[in-house]
């Protein structure tokens, strides 16, 4: 695991200064080491987290001939086998190192293509010299982070936005789109970032930079197949047998490796299934909360007992507002979800003991397991009802006050039924939205599109055989990469801990997605059906039933109390985030919240995060 940036300049030679600042600000992805290359117009950094090959594993690697040079941040889970592959075509290895093993697919299948032959959680950036070619892959699910920009100074990239800012390409200046993009979403996009001209390199996708222009295109297309015909007893059983071959595969390390157990199916099935493939008194890591709607340790320690691993735990109190600062810091730009601050907390609590851990995410997206789902599969009647009504009822709605009950429910019904499960995503439901706005900054003004079209568009090119699978696939394409993975490697980096989801791989994934519909929702409204099943016999029985509750956070509680003024100081007295949104509204938000007449907490911060992030990266 490391941090990588580099630089292509179009009129001058690139200064080892200027990879050292870019390499400055990402130590914490990598305290371990680091690396350079400068040559000419082209430089490569790096900052390493030591996993695997510990003394030989260090970056920049090249070939045999120094014409190729890569940096990578992340873990190749099959880089054995290509190894093996590699050698028997005549590569000469110099190192144990998985990195390695890009340099040499790259030299063998070269550009949109060795990326194809890869497993893993990874960005890649290799430099060709003799094509004069840079080259950039990200992984298929966007677990890893890669940022680039192209301007008149030339090309850069690196892992997070704020190495970028520290390089000569790019200026701090805010990306208009982001806002609506952000009050939509609780992040930038997809595709984009907070400052102008930074985008992301999309999952699944490989860029080339020839110094004059670039190419994106993707090497891996998702795509809901046909279901499978398979029994449900053969579909639990090959459902096991691949949870187990992924982790199996996840805990390839050269240190030892931990997990984070919330107490969930999902966490608590990847924890049987490592001491199921021999690992014994490993560490595992969960956090909690004093007030107890929000608490899941019992159900943690339930599943720590049954397979006697060396657990922590620990509860987070309302004095989490002090690491707000640095949280924000890390988090590299806006982000909305909350569910950031014990993520926080456990990956601080876990780096002090293991470097990698396993996590469960991604069992929700990929077994239908969101309360969301549940409620889309419910809302089915309003399709009866004529659209021009519905409409009619939410124009008449907007006249309403915003506390009245059912304001937004009226807007939510009169859309379709994809409107209505994107509506279910939304930080700000559109109404608000609009009037927190300030008119100069509407969508509308600016000449850009509703953010809700491309989420629109994504359900639609889906090919899923049905309603639900449709909005599984917007989930893995959309809200895993833009807020679940963001919030998992930005904390978790922030300790220089490695953060790695079995569920998530890439082959478990299109497996997933090829099994029937009514083996993850059943007919009685169960979800994860199949999952829960094959999972049956590793996991304490209290777990298979009770309610979902999530990794939430009492922000309703927080915002009556120690975040109540530090907005008021740090938003409505002198925000700089007031140049762009109406003081009324927000003013209006924190007294309805103060009053408990509507929970408004992650509204609230998610203007608080942004005001930070504002501030540091903006100016006064």
């Amino acid at each position: 695991m490391c941090g990588i940036v580099g630089l292509y300049l179009k009129q001058r030679e690139v200064r080892r200064e200027e990879i050292d600042a870019m390499n400055e600000v990402i130590v914490h992805r990598g305290p371990d080491g680091d690396g350079v290359y400068c040559e000419g117009r082209v430089g490569l950094g790096m900052r390493r987290l030591s996993i695997i090959d510990l003394e030989g594993g260090g970056q920049p690697i090249a070939n045999e001939t120094g014409r190729i040079q890569v940096v990578q941040n992340g873990e190749l889970y099959n880089y054995r086998e290509l190894r093996r592959e590699l050698e028997g075509r005549g590569h000469v290895f110099r190192t144990q190192s998985d990195t390695e093993v890009a340099v040499h697919a790259y030299e063998e299948w070269g550009g949109f293509e060795f990326a194809q032959r890869l497993r893993g959680m990874f960005a890649i950036a290799v430099w060709d010299s003799e094509r004069g070619e840079l080259w950039l892959a990200r992984d298929r699910i966007g677990i890893k982070p890669l940022y680039y920009a192209e301007t008149g100074e030339g090309f850069c990239f690196g892992s997070e936005v704020k190495s970028l800012l520290r390089g000569p390409v790019v200026r701090r200046e805010l990306e208009p789109a982001a806002l609506a993009q952000y009050l939509t979403y609780g992040s930038a996009g997809a595709h984009d970032s907070f400052i102008h001209n930074v985008r992301q390199l999309m999952p699944g996708h490989a860029l080339r930079h020839d110094g004059a222009r670039s190419e994106t295109r993707p090497y891996w297309s998702f795509r809901f197949p046909e279901p499978e015909r398979i029994g449900e007893q053969e579909a639990i059983e090959r459902v096991r047998e691949r949870l187990r071959e992924t982790v199996r595969t996840h805990l390839v390390a050269d240190v030892p490796v931990g997990a984070f157990l919330s107490g969930g199916v999902d966490s608590s099935a990847i924890v049987a299934l490592m001491a199921q493939e021999g690992a014994t008194g490993f560490k595992t890591f969960s956090i909690g909360f004093e007030a107890e709607r929000f608490n899941e340790l019992p159900y943690a320690r339930l599943v720590a007992e049954r397979y006697g691993t060396d657990h922590h735990e620990e509860i987070v109190r309302p004095d989490a507002v002090s690491i707000v600062d640095d949280l924000c810091w890390h988090l590299d730009e806006p982000f909305a979800d909350a569910s950031a601050v014990p993520t926080w907390y456990v990956a601080q609590m876990a780096a002090r003991e293991v470097k990698v851990v396993l996590t469960g995410d991604g069992g929700d997206e990929l077994f239908c397991g969101y309360d969301r789902y549940a409620w889309a599969a419910r809302d089915g009647w309003l399709d009866s009802v004529p659209r021009p009504l519905r409409r009619l009822c939410a124009a008449g709605a907007t006249l309403l006050p915003q506390s009245f009950p059912g304001k937004y429910f009226a807007d939510y019904a009169s859309y379709d039924r994809r409107g209505r499960y994107i509506y279910n995503l939304e930080l700000f439901p559109p109404p608000l939205r609009r009037r927190l706005l300030r008119r100069a900054w509407q969508p509308a003004q600016l000449g850009l599109q509703d953010p809700r079209e491309e989420w629109r568009r994504v359900m639609e090119e889906s090919g899923a055989p049905d309603p639900m699978s449709e909005r599984m696939h917007l989930d893995l394409k959309r809200y895993l990469p833009m807020d679940i993975l963001v919030k998992v490697d930005r904390t978790t980096m922030a300790h220089s801990l490695e953060a790695r989801p079995p569920l998530l791989d890439h082959e478990f994934v299109e497996f997933a997605a090829s099994l029937p519909l009514e083996l993850k929702y059943a007919a009685d409204g169960t979800r994860k059906h199949v999952l829960k099943q094959a999972v049956q016999p590793l996991v304490p029985p209290e777990l298979l039933t009770r309610p979902k509750s999530g990794f939430s956070v009492p922000l309703q509680d927080w915002f009556r109390g120690p975040l109540r003024p530090m907005f008021e100081d740090q938003v409505l007295h002198a925000g700089r985030c007031l140049e762009y949104l109406r003081p009324r509204v927000l003013r209006q938000l924190l007294d309805e919240n103060a009053r408990g007449r509507r929970d408004h907490g992650i509204k609230l911060w998610a203007v608080l995060v942004l005001e930070i992030w504002m501030r540091r990266n903006l100016g006064a």
